[in-house]
C-alpha cells in the first residue's frame, strides 16, 4: 500500500460518477427526469414527516424514575486540613485497602507563554530521558514494582466565584501501598529534579518524542476535531481557556509539528534550555497537597510528605508580569485541514459556578442537545454528532458538531437555538428528563481517590455543591427561557460569541472569517 497525493480529487470524482449513475437509474425507473424529481421530493417530504414524529411522541407510558426520587441533599465528603511546613495539606481519611493516593499542585504566577507551551514536552521528556545514575528502563521497573503509577502534568483552573480569574501551574500525582509511599515520593523527585537534559542522547530522544507526537497529527485531530474546535473557540473568551488551548489545543499541535520539522542538524539547544528552566521552577511556587489514605496511615504519610517537600524546596519563581493579558480572538476563525467533513464550535461566556444562573444553563444545554440539536444537526443535517454544553467552572456555554457535512446549516441552527429555546413551550416531562439526565452524572459513583478533589483542584466546597444541587432540582421552565434569552440571544446580539470550524476551505469561508493556517504535514 502507498499513499496517494490525489486521494481527495479521486474520491470526489468517484462520488460524482456514482451520483450520476444513481440519478440515471432513478430517471429510468420513474420514466423521465421530471417524474424522478417529483418522486424523490415526495420521499424527502415523507422522511421529514417521519423525523418530526420523534419530537411529538408520547413517552409517558414508558417506565422511568422521577425528580421526586432524587434526594435533595447528599452526605458531604469529610475533609481535614493541616499544614506540613508551609504547605497546605488536604486529608481525606477513608478505607483504601492499604493504598495512599497523593496529589499536589504548584501554582506559578506570570508563567511566560514560551515556557507554558513546552510543559507537555517536559512531562513527556522526564518519562523518557532518565537521570545521571539511572536509566529510564530502571526507573520504569521501579515505578511498576513499587507504585501504581506517578505522573506530572499542566494544571489550570478558574475560580468558582469568578470565572475570569484563574491560576495555573504543575500538578503531581501518584499512588502506592502505604509502605511504599516514601519510595513514590523519591521517584517523583528523581523524575522531576534529576532528569538529565545534558546527556549526549537528550537531543535525539527529544526529537523522537516530537516526531512521534507529530506523526499522523491530521488523523489525530480528526478523531476529536470537535474538542479542538471547542478549545479554540473558548480561547477567545477567558484567560484560563486561552492557556489551556496553548497546552492542549491546535496551538500546541502547531508548535510540536514545527519543532519536529526542524532539520536533523538542529540540536534543539533552545528547546532543551527551556526544558531545563521548567525543571528548575517545577517546585518553585505556591504548593498545596492532598492525600487520601486510611486513618492509621496519616502520621507516616505526612512524615514522608514532609521529607519529600524538604528535599525539593526551591526559592519562589519570579517571572515578570505580562504587559497585558490579551485573549481576544476573531469572532469567526477557520482552520483549513484536509477533511471531507467539518468540526465546529460556537462558544459564549456565561456566569461563574456560584451564580444562580449556572443550574438553568446546565438544564438548557441538556434540553437543547436532546430536544433540538441532535434532531436538527445529526438526524436532518447528517453530522455524526452535535449538541450543546455548559461548563459552570469555566463560565462557558457552547455548541459543537462532529464530522459535519453541512457546516453552514449547522452554524445557522446554533445561532437560532437560543431563540428556539425562548419560544419553545417546554413540558414538565422535558424538564424532568433533563434533570434526571444531569443527576445521572452528579450522583454517579466516585472512586475513593476522587473524593474531595473538586475542593482541592477548583476550590468548590461541599456547601457550594449542595447549593448547586438544590438549584438544579428547583430549575423552572421560566428560568430556562430567561438564561436562553440572556446568555445566548442577547449575547449573540452583542457579538460575544467565538466560532471555530475545521475542514476543507470552500466558498462559504469568505472574508468574514479569519483563516488560521496550521502549516502541518497533510494540511495543505
Amino acid at each position: 500500500m502507498a499513499p496517494s497525493a490525489d486521494f481527495a480529487q479521486d474520491l470526489a470524482k468517484e462520488e460524482e460518477t456514482r451520483l450520476k449513475g444513481k440519478i440515471a437509474k432513478a430517471v429510468e425507473t420513474a420514466g423521465g427526469e421530471e417524474q424522478a424529481q417529483a418522486a424523490l421530493e415526495a420521499r424527502e417530504l415523507a422522511l421529514l414527516v417521519e423525523q418530526g414524529k420523534s419530537n411529538t411522541e408520547d413517552l409517558s407510558c414508558l417506565p422511568s424514575v422521577h425528580v421526586a426520587d432524587i434526594p435533595r441533599s447528599k452526605e458531604p465528603v469529610l475533609l481535614r486540613n493541616d499544614m506540613v511546613g508551609e504547605v497546605k495539606l488536604q486529608l481525606r481519611e477513608a478505607p483504601t485497602n492499604g493504598l495512599t493516593y497523593f496529589r499536589a499542585i504548584n501554582n506559578l504566577e506570570n508563567l511566560p507563554d514560551e515556557l507554558r507551551s513546552l510543559i507537555p514536552l517536559f512531562t513527556d521528556a522526564i518519562m523518557r530521558l532518565g537521570t545521571k545514575d539511572m536509566t529510564m528502563e530502571q526507573l520504569e521497573d521501579l515505578i511498576k514494582l513499587k507504585t501504581g503509577g506517578v505522573s506530572v502534568g499542566y494544571h489550570s483552573a478558574s475560580q468558582p466565584t469568578d470565572f475570569t480569574q484563574a491560576k495555573e501551574g504543575l500538578v503531581f500525582s501518584g499512588m502506592a501501598l502505604d509502605r511504599n509511599v516514601p519510595i513514590m515520593f523519591d521517584l517523583l523527585r528523581k523524575l522531576i529534579v534529576e532528569t538529565n537534559f545534558d546527556s549526549p542522547e537528550a537531543a535525539l530522544q527529544i526529537r523522537q518524542l516530537l516526531q512521534a507526537a507529530s506523526d499522523g497529527v491530521v488523523n489525530d485531530i480528526a478523531s476529536s476535531g470537535h474538542a479542538y474546535a471547542r478549545r479554540a473557540a473558548e480561547a477567545g473568551l477567558t484567560w484560563d481557556a486561552l492557556v489551556r488551548e496553548q497546552v492542549s489545543g491546535l496551538s500546541q499541535v502547531k508548535l510540536i509539528t514545527s519543532l519536529a520539522n526542524r532539520p536533523e542538524s538542529d540540536q534543539l539547544e533552545d528547546v532543551i534550555s527551556k526544558l531545563k528552566l521548567i525543571q528548575q521552577f517545577a517546585f518553585a511556587g505556591t504548593m498545596r497537597a492532598a492525600i487520601t489514605c486510611d486513618s492509621e496511615s496519616v502520621p507516616s504519610n505526612t512524615g514522608a510528605l514532609s521529607t519529600f517537600l524538604n528535599s525539593v524546596h526551591s526559592p519562589k519563581a519570579n517571572f515578570p508580569p505580562p504587559k497585558t493579558r490579551d485573549f481576544t480572538r476573531n469572532i469567526k476563525s477557520f482552520y483549513p485541514l484536509p477533511y471531507q467533513v467539518y468540526y465546529g464550535a460556537l462558544a459564549l461566556p456565561t456566569a461563574s459556578y456560584t451564580s444562580p444562573d449556572g443550574a438553568p444553563l446546565q438544564i438548557l444545554a441538556s434540553l437543547l442537545t436532546h430536544k433540538h440539536l441532535h434532531h436538527e444537526i445529526r438526524e436532518k443535517g447528517g453530522a455524526y454528532g452535535g449538541g450543546a454544553y455548559s461548563r459552570a467552572i469555566d463560565g462557558v456555554f457552547g455548541f459543537y458538531s462532529y464530522r459535519d457535512p453541512n457546516p453552514v446549516n449547522t452554524l445557522k441552527i446554533m445561532r437560532n437555538a437560543g431563540q428556539w429555546a425562548v419560544d419553545k413551550k417546554w413540558s414538565d416531562r422535558d424538564l424532568e428528563d433533563a434533570k434526571i439526565s444531569i443527576f445521572q452524572g452528579v450522583d454517579a459513583p466516585r472512586a475513593v481517590n476522587e473524593e474531595g478533589m473538586s475542593n482541592f483542584v477548583y476550590g468548590i466546597t461541599e456547601e457550594m455543591k449542595q447549593r448547586r444541587r438544590e438549584q438544579l432540582l428547583d430549575v423552572t421552565k421560566d428560568q430556562v427561557r430567561e438564561v436562553a434569552q440572556k446568555y445566548i440571544v442577547e449575547a449573540l446580539g452583542k457579538q460575544s460569541e467565538r466560532v471555530v470550524f475545521l475542514g476543507e476551505k470552500r466558498d462559504f469561508v469568505d472574508n468574514t472569517w479569519a483563516i488560521k493556517e496550521m502549516d502541518i504535514n497533510g494540511s495543505a
